[in-house]
C-alpha cells in the first residue's frame, strides 16, 4: 500500500538548493510582472499577497518542529520566534537584529546580515531595479504575524545591499501584549 505525505515524518531534511529557490522564485517575479503592467507598487502588493498564505503554512510547520513552541505571547517574543527558528526554515540561518523604532512604538524592524536570497535570484525589468523582491519574504512574515493574533502590516525596505522588514502592529496589538 502507498504511504500518504501523512505518514512521513515532519523532520525531513530543511534545505532547499538555491537553484531550485532561483527557478521558483524567477518564475514567481516575473509571473507578477506580467500581471502589473509594470507598476512597481503593484507588483511589490503582489509579491506581498502570494507570501501571505505561506506565512500561515510556515507556522503551522516551523511549530511542529520545533522542540520547544509554545504560543508566543508578548510582541518581542513572537519577533525573536521569527528572527531564529521561522528564518532558520525560511534561509537556513537566523536573521539579524530586531529594533523598535524611536518614532513609533508600533514599528519594529528585522534587519538581514546579509543581501536578500530574493533580491539575489530576481531580475526586474529595465527602469525598475530597485524593486524589493522581498516583498514576498514580508508578506510571509505578515501571513505569520496574523495567523498568530498578532495584527500587523509588515513591508521590506532597502537598507544598503540587505533589506530591512518594517513591522507596524495594529495599535490595539501593542495595547493588549505586552511589548
Amino acid at each position: 500500500m502507498k504511504k500518504s505525505i501523512y505518514d512521513r515524518p515532519v523532520k525531513t531534511k530543511r534545505e532547499v538548493s538555491k537553484s531550485a529557490f532561483n527557478f521558483l522564485f524567477s518564475e514567481i517575479v516575473q509571473y507578477s510582472q506580467s500581471r502589473s503592467n509594470r507598476d512597481a507598487q503593484i507588483l511589490t502588493n503582489q509579491l506581498e499577497e502570494l507570501g501571505y498564505p505561506l506565512g500561515l503554512k510556515f507556522l503551522e510547520l516551523t511549530c511542529l518542529r520545533e522542540k520547544s513552541s509554545t504560543k508566543e505571547h508578548t510582541i518581542i517574543n513572537m519577533l525573536r520566534f521569527i528572527r531564529d527558528p521561522f528564518w532558520r526554515t525560511l534561509f537556513n540561518k537566523p536573521a539579524g537584529d530586531i529594533e523598535q523604532s524611536t518614532v513609533d512604538d508600533c514599528m519594529f524592524m528585522i534587519y538581514e546580515d546579509e543581501p536578500s536570497l530574493c533580491n539575489q535570484f530576481s531580475s526586474a525589468p529595465r527602469g525598475q531595479e530597485r524593486i524589493n523582491c522581498s516583498a514576498f519574504v514580508a508578506g510571509i512574515i505578515e501571513g505569520l504575524l496574523n495567523a498568530s493574533g498578532f495584527a500587523a502590516r509588515v513591508t521590506a525596505h532597502f537598507s544598503n545591499d540587505s533589506t530591512v522588514f518594517l513591522v507596524k502592529f495594529a495599535p490595539e496589538t501593542i495595547k493588549n501584549r505586552n511589548v
